[in-house]
């Protein structure tokens, strides 16, 4: 990797800049429109609900836009912007993916899911001309709240957008004690996982009232003496619930409304303004030290990636200064780099291995031994002038070498001798080591040399 290639600090503070700059919240725009996620148990009331709300917000000359995530909803009595029914068939889904209702409906959100995003498009187009946003949720809580899709969602508008989450409950089904421990024990559970700011509806407050409820809720003892009329095995149970639980929801928000005749939304609408307040004070501060936290992270990632580049590339520049000082140290040296188009260092003009080498010429006169020798015994006859055929021991230790071993043409001599019917040299270099073979072996070599004498 080269140099240019690996980004330095500057470019990473910069990068780091422009990602915190990106992620500033949406909170900080001048207008933006206020979500209220309906969310609650089938039969609790909330699509109608939904209708009551945007009626009276529409009557306080409120811009409302409406969004229905129910696909199995038959009929809504309010008109929505955006509808789930306009993108997926539920009873398709069911049908091509072979699933029953709760199966259909969740494959269906996490189908519409996947192009939340052009929805968020459309909100952003429209979020100048907005003031409150609706959102109407399947009537299975546990699909919504508790699936992926549920999850993506309500992110989604979330980080963009001031939002409340609403929890609507159906009061006749509170009316027993262990029936209410069982709403307010689901309404802990999304509080706890969702973190938003949220509101309690107790719906049909027209055919019941809801002052018992409200106690319920601020009088742990008023809820225990409730509990203590009921004898049975989950009467006990949700009494030691109650206590554990006290601490959740004794600070909810909670009101009594009735979507169907218009009671009691001036309390609700009050509520919400302080549920919007907690996100501007709570939960916006708690996002944001979430996205500083993630920022941190990936820029201590970066941090690391960038001092690995620069260790690597400082290794790699001491490597090839050893190179360039002694290259026969180098570490990028290897066994493949002594083959014959590798450097040899001007070595390839003295070795071919590949050339083909002449045999060996030999003149006439390397074969003539006894020419040899008998140059040998002249020299020596000049040199002490006494005529002798004997060589002096210079010149047969010169003849023999400095052990006394034969030099080149001893294997020759040995066959010429042998042909002669001599026999071999013994330790003394004398033939067959008596009076005879001497004189006849100086003769054989006499009559050698004079004879190559007469031919020249």
């Amino acid at each position: 990797m080269s140099e240019q290639s690996i980004p330095d600090q500057t470019a990473v503070q910069q990068l780091a800049a422009a990602v915190e700059a990106a992620s500033v919240p949406a909170s900080g725009s001048a207008h933006k429109p206020k979500v209220l996620m309906m969310v609650g148990m089938a039969g609790s009331g909330k699509t109608t609900l939904v209708q009551r709300l945007a009626a009276e917000l529409a009557a306080q000359k409120k811009r409302v836009y409406t969004i229905n995530l129910d696909p199995a909803v038959a009929q809504i009595p309010y008109f929505a912007n955006i509808d789930i029914r306009d993108t997926i068939t539920f009873k398709d889904v069911m049908t091509q993916f072979k699933l029953g209702p709760n199966g259909a409906i969740m494959t269906a959100l996490n189908l519409f899911t996947t192009k939340f995003d052009q929805v968020m498009e459309y909100l952003e187009k429209s979020a100048s001309e907005i003031d409150y946003i609706i959102v109407d949720t399947p009537g299975q809580i546990e699909v919504f709240t508790w699936s992926a899709s549920g999850t993506i969602i309500t992110e989604f508008l979330a980080h963009s957008y001031p939002t409340s989450l609403i929890y609507t409950v159906d009061l006749m089904r509170c009316l027993n004690a262990t029936t209410f421990m069982s709403n307010m024990l689901m309404s802990c559970s999304i509080l706890y996982k969702t973190q938003l700011p949220y509101i309690i509806a107790f719906n049909k407050a027209d055919i019941t009232s809801h002052e018992f409820a409200i106690e319920w809720m601020t009088d742990p003892d008023a809820l225990s003496d409730a509990l203590e009329r009921d004898t049975t095995y989950m009467a006990s149970y949700v009494r030691s619930m109650a206590l554990v639980l006290e601490e959740f929801y004794e600070h909810l928000r909670c009101v009594g409304v009735s979507a169907l005749v218009g009671s009691g939304m001036d309390e609700f609408f009050e509520a919400l303004d302080e549920s919007l307040v907690d996100y501007d004070t709570k939960y916006l501060p708690m996002l944001e030290e979430l996205k500083a936290e993630r920022l941190r992270n990936e820029e201590a990632k970066r941090q690391a990636l960038l001092a690995k580049y620069q260790r690597d590339m400082a290794a790699e520049r001491r490597k090839q200064r050893q190179a360039e000082r002694n290259p026969w140290d180098s570490p990028h040296a290897s066994d493949d780099e002594d083959e014959d188009d590798g450097d040899t260092f001007g070595m390839d003009s003295a070795i071919d291995p590949f050339a083909e080498h002449e045999e060996d010429s030999y003149d006439e006169d390397d074969f003539d031994i006894g020419g040899q020798y008998s140059d040998q015994f002249e020299s020596s006859d000049e040199e002490d002038g006494e005529g002798g055929f004997l060589p002096t021991g210079a010149t047969m230790s010169g003849a023999m070498g400095a052990t006394g071993t034969p030099r080149r043409h001893e294997d020759t001599l040995a066959a010429d001798l042998a042909r002669l019917g001599l026999g071999p040299l013994n330790s003394s270099r004398s033939p067959g080591g008596d009076a005879a073979s001497t004189s006849a072996y100086l003769q054989v070599l006499e009559g050698m040399s004079r004879s190559k004498v007469s031919d020249e």
